[in-house]
């Protein structure tokens, strides 16, 4: 049973983002043992397993996931999900003599009880743990400790990892001794037995469906919506979303120095209680009214902050904000049937621009079909009519396509059919603009990206991209040679016009000098003669049966059958009727895989980079 069949789409998020990370070589985990220390029923030690096991399912890297429970273990929690799977195993240490990396989950944001009889019992436990995995034969030993271990740090300082804070309360402070002295034991036994490790100190890790013992975090989240009143003390706090924790791990197993000690914390996640109940109110997530408890007296008050700068030195970057993670935390909460968003997208104008874009859509209709003119809706905007029957609900744009003949009719009557506040955008209507497809832009609005907003002077008003799918050659040696040449071709307008270099990730860097020095010497009104003459290479080539998406951002997914695009039918599309490929599942498939699979949670952010935006008097847009 893959995961995705089982986890809801916040634990599906957490458990594929190790496998998003870029620069992380995958292919090293193939065929290795894993071995997962924890309480096995708790959801951090799942947390860890799943993201095992994700990469099995999506990259058939045949990992041995094998869980050592410290405690007894509620098997009907796995039933279901795991224990059929050939790939995950629950054992015991005495049975294993060689693996490639043990993790051990520690006491990592697990509540500590204060007494001499826990003392003594989580020592011998841990120190019976050391001396198991002292005679296995492993890579690296990775140990979850957390912030605690610091104590209680000064008001207002922010710990780093070797740093030992002045506490004359230090003999009271149970779980930093505890905790220290666990640290201790590792390293000890790391020297005796002469393996790596890595401990991995964690500030308060949070997440949907997420529980930690010692983390206040979901509760005070429930509180804070169903109570009228809630006090929190004036404190500093680190905090770190699931997702991270999860990718830090597999960071240091193959990028970090071994025998270091490394902090883990979000990113821009350490806050002060205000700030916390800041983010909680302007995102509308607290019904509550928080009363911040002042620290008069200035003294050590259990801060929680932590710095993760030698870790993000190493190469490491998390990527979910305090602020996204306390909105996904909270929607998983209470609306965990819904499919995710981000609401705040845009400033709340998301549902304003896919009114503009449906209006205008339903415009490019009427033309099409005055004019007996075969479209589709493409991209995005045909996923998110098959999926959702409307638009995607992150994106931002509207796609069409047309095959060849029909993008040429369509460009030679548009103009004399648009009504006056839209734009049709072409090379040969700005000359500013060197855009390879066509864009109808509506006036008196701006919607520019990172890219378009260094061109104010050309239109960036919000736009519906108008893509031509043209023929491409018939054997799979004149296809690809065609997709190589029309990507040299783009390439140069595209860096000539935003005044960059050609690059190839470090690849071909002879072909790349060429091609910039050709690209700064030649006009860019030839090079965009060349590149159009690329793309209508095959135009005429009546023996092949194949397209390819010359104009658009599909290129590199090579040719398709031209018989996917030749019959046309009709779906729900926000309440209307637009027009669809009839092999819409082979096209989609093609551009996305298995495209009925949502993106992440944590990523359902929008497709462009907008940086500007002003929708003008179309702010409060209806369509009549």
């Amino acid at each position: 049973m893959l995961l995705r069949d089982f986890l809801n789409e916040f634990e599906l998020d957490y458990a594929q983002a190790p496998s998003r990370m870029k620069n992380f070589r995958f292919e090293k985990l193939k065929n290795n043992k894993v071995i997962i220390i924890g309480e096995g029923n708790d959801t951090f030690t799942r947390a860890i397993i799943y993201s095992f096991l994700n990469l099995n399912d999506q990259n058939k890297l045949n990992i041995e996931v094998n869980l050592v429970p410290i405690s007894e273990v509620d098997k009907k929690i796995y039933i279901a999900d795991l224990l059929n799977r050939k790939d995950f195993k629950i054992t015991n240490l005495e049975s294993l003599l060689e693996c490639d990396f043990i993790i051990c989950t520690g006491l990592c944001n697990k509540k500590i009880e204060d007494s001499v009889g826990k003392y003594t019992g989580l020592i011998n436990l841990y120190t019976n743990v050391f001396e198991s995995i002292s005679k296995i034969k492993f890579k690296k030993f990775i140990f979850m400790s957390d912030y605690r271990v610091n104590g209680n740090i000064p008001n207002k300082l922010i710990a780093s990892e070797y740093e030992i804070f002045s506490n004359s309360n230090i003999d009271d402070n149970f779980e930093q001794i505890l905790l220290q002295n666990l640290e201790a034991l590792c390293a000890c036994y790391s020297k005796q037995y002469n393996f790596n490790y890595n401990i991995l100190r964690c500030s308060l890790v949070y997440g949907p469906f997420i529980s930690f013992s010692d983390n206040f975090l979901y509760d005070f989240i429930k509180q804070a919506v169903e109570e009228k009143d809630i006090n929190i003390e004036e404190r500093n706090l680190s905090f770190v979303y699931i997702n991270d924790i999860l990718t830090a791990i597999f960071y240091v197993m193959q990028h970090c120095p071994h025998n270091k000690v490394f902090n883990v914390e979000g990113l821009e996640s350490t806050v002060c209680s205000t700030e916390l109940a800041s983010l909680l109110a302007k995102n509308n997530l607290i019904n509550a009214k928080i009363n911040i408890l002042s620290n008069n007296d200035n003294k050590s008050i259990n801060n929680l902050a932590i710095n993760s700068l030698k870790l993000r030195h190493y190469g490491w970057n998390p990527e979910i904000s305090l602020e996204d993670g306390l909105i996904l935390l909270k929607k998983s909460i209470y609306n965990s049937d819904e499919i995710f968003i981000f609401e705040d997208t845009y400033q709340g104008k998301l549902e304003e621009v896919h009114n503009i874009l449906l209006a205008y859509l339903l415009e490019i209709d009427r033309i099409c079909k005055k004019h007996n003119i075969k479209y589709f809706l493409a991209g995005g905007t045909l996923l998110g009519a098959i999926r959702h029957k409307g638009f995607i609900p992150w994106d931002d744009d509207a796609d069409v396509m047309m095959l060849r003949e029909d993008y040429d009719k369509f460009i030679k009557i548009v103009q004399s059919e648009l009504p006056s506040n839209l734009f049709l955008q072409l090379p040969s209507t700005e000359k500013i603009n060197h855009q390879v497809f066509a864009k109808i832009r509506i006036n008196n609005t701006l919607f520019s990206t990172k890219f378009t907003g260094q061109f104010l002077d050309m239109h960036n008003g919000i736009f519906i991209d108008i893509l031509a799918q043209d023929k491409t050659g018939k054997s799979k040696l004149s296809q690809k040679m065609h997709i190589y040449a029309t990507l040299l071709t783009r390439s140069m307008v595209f860096n000539k016009w935003g005044k960059t270099d050609i690059k190839t990730g470090g690849r071909f860097p002879i072909m790349c000098k060429l091609l910039n020095m050709a690209k700064n010497i030649l006009p860019m009104n030839f090079l965009e003669f060349i590149q159009n003459k690329v793309i209508l290479l095959h135009k005429n080539n009546k023996k092949s049966k194949y397209l390819y998406d010359g104009m658009g951002r599909n290129l590199r997914r090579g040719a398709f059958p031209q018989e996917w695009l030749k019959d046309v039918i009709y779906v729900d599309f926000e309440g209307r009727k637009f027009p669809v490929p009839k092999e819409y599942d082979k096209y989609l498939t093609y551009l996305y895989g298995d495209y009925m699979q949502m993106i992440p949670v944590s990523q359902r952010k929008l497709s462009h980079s907008i940086v500007l935006m002003d929708l003008g008097e179309y702010v409060n847009f209806k369509i009549n």
